[in-house]
């Protein structure tokens, strides 16, 4: 117990700010890293030739197409629950 006192006393300002600094150097060095990681997680593959961007193309188009006609269908459903002409 008396040597934890000890070294609680030894303890100086400096430790504390070099300390500190070590810290944030290590907490933004894995922040990066985590933004790499999550970044190759999410992202789409890159295309390699001008088929694989065709058929990217072609599969982004769709995608939106899809989410449109979905969004769509939403809608009339929603009208006709709640619009004014419930039958």
């Amino acid at each position: 117990m008396t040597e934890k006192i000890k070294e609680t006393k030894d303890i100086s300002l400096e430790y504390i700010q070099q300390e500190k600094e070590r810290v944030k150097a290590l907490l933004d060095k894995s922040q990066e890293r985590l933004k790499d990681i999550s970044q190759k997680l999410i992202s789409p593959p890159k295309p390699k030739d001008k088929r694989e961007q065709v058929a990217a193309l072609v599969g982004n188009a769709f995608t939106i197409f899809d989410g449109v006609m979905i969004g769509i269908k939403v809608t009339q459903r929603l009208r006709s629950l709640f619009g004014k002409n419930r039958g």
